[in-house]
């Protein structure tokens, strides 16, 4: 999540208004959350005239705006002093254009800043992503990079619209590097589903958030794979990305921080094993058809 901050001041007196502007790099084609609100850096109560839809727009890559259809957005309100309001929109509803893929300059220039440049981002909707709902923990949803690892992809779509991954546990955690779960025949790491795929060289690189295939050497992936909680460059060329977290980064640092484990020696076999597992209950694959 990319998140802008800008300092301004409210019809030449001395109440400042600081913009929170928080758009996701990526966001599934009927569904991009986005964060607008506004706190109050002063010691005065500030009255924002307009709602938070204000000064927002969303064009395409060549420039076409698209039309705005609803945004509930709470309309004029009050700040108290040191004061914050946020308000989570669903882009794609906002702007029902945006449910066709591909890249969009999201600008916001609200009154309440008055001269103020606009703040700017581009997202990308895409047309593949998976929802993984965790049992009592929460939902992630994730994009992937078909049009650089296909098969690699396509193994892993199978095996969630098949059902293989529902209430599979992440069965390792290891905090400041990742989380692997997958196994769904033995669901401690030790399980073969009973077939590999081949790697696939790709160029995302390994850092927060992104998924990949988990193996035992080259060309044995199956079924396991990871999420990382932070780079891990000495991965690079050993297993392939294919995904990447695009909604829910707070949520697996929370299981990175909370989630208690088995104390146990790095060399051991229980290093990294949770006292009581992250469970998958479902993992739902999302698709636009071509046809729609």
């Amino acid at each position: 999540m990319r998140t802008f901050a800008l300092l301004a001041l409210m019809s030449g007196l001395a109440l400042a208004a600081k913009p929170v502007f928080d758009v996701p790099e990526a966001g599934g084609f009927d569904r991009a959350l986005v964060t607008f609100g506004v706190t109050n850096d002063s010691d005065q109560p500030l009255k924002v005239e307009k709602g938070l839809c204000d000064g927002l727009t969303v064009a395409t890559a060549d420039g076409k705006e698209l039309k705005m259809s609803q945004c509930d957005d709470l309309g004029a309100f009050t700040l108290g002093a040191g004061e914050t309001v946020t308000r989570r929109f669903d882009l794609v509803k906002c702007f029902p254009e945006l449910g066709t893929p591909g890249t969009y300059k999201v600008t916001w220039k609200h009154s309440a800043f008055g001269a103020a440049d606009a703040l700017k981002a581009d997202i990308e909707i895409v047309a593949e992503y998976a929802e993984i709902q965790f049992v009592d923990w929460g939902t992630i949803y994730c994009r992937f990079y078909g049009d650089k690892v296909p098969k690699t992809v396509e193994n892993f779509k199978k095996l969630a619209t098949d059902g293989k991954y529902d209430n599979v546990p992440f069965h390792r955690i290891i905090p400041r590097f990742m989380m692997q779960g997958g196994d769904y025949t033995r669901q401690d790491g030790s399980g073969d589903p009973g077939f590999t795929i081949k790697d696939e060289k790709s160029p995302i690189a390994h850092a927060p958030g992104i998924l990949s295939m988990a193996n035992s050497g080259p060309d044995t992936a199956s079924s396991q794979f990871f999420i990382c909680f932070v780079a891990t460059p000495h991965l690079e060329g050993k297993h392939t990305t294919f995904g990447k977290v695009m909604e829910g980064m707070d949520l697996m640092f929370k299981l990175e921080r909370d989630i208690k484990l088995i104390p146990s020696a790095p060399n051991s076999q229980k290093f990294g094993k949770p006292v009581t597992p992250p469970v998958m209950k479902k993992v739902i694959w999302h698709e636009k058809k071509k046809t729609d």
